[in-house]
C-alpha cells in the first residue's frame, strides 16, 4: 500500500527553483556581496527588513516582500530584538 500523500518525501534536487525577475537578482547579488548568514561575531548584524530597504534605497527601492523572500531563499535566520523581528546577517569585509 502506498504511503500517505503527505508522508511522501520529496527530493529537494526535483523541487523546480522559480524564475528571478531582474529586480530579484540584482537584490540577490547585492546580498551574498555585502553580507552571509553566518561569520565571525565581530561582523553580526541584526537588521530589520526596512533598514534593509533603507540601505539599498541610493540603487534601487526595492520592496520589503521582495527583501523577504530573497533573505529566506538565502537562508537567512530572524531573531527578535526587542519585540521587532530582526534578520541575523554578517557583513563582509570587502576592503581585503
Amino acid at each position: 500500500m502506498p504511503a500517505p500523500e503527505s508522508e511522501v518525501k520529496t527530493d529537494p534536487e526535483s523541487v523546480p527553483v522559480p524564475e528571478l525577475s531582474a529586480e530579484e537578482q540584482e537584490l540577490k547579488k547585492y546580498i551574498e556581496s555585502s553580507f552571509a548568514p553566518d561569520g565571525e561575531s565581530e561582523n553580526i548584524e541584526f537588521l530589520s527588513t526596512t533598514e534593509l530597504q533603507f540601505e539599498m534605497s541610493e540603487f534601487n527601492n526595492f520592496s520589503l516582500s521582495v527583501i523577504n523572500k530573497i533573505l529566506n531563499m538565502l537562508e537567512y535566520k530572524q531573531e527578535f530584538m526587542d519585540g521587532h523581528p530582526c534578520w541575523v546577517m554578517f557583513r563582509k569585509n570587502n576592503f581585503e
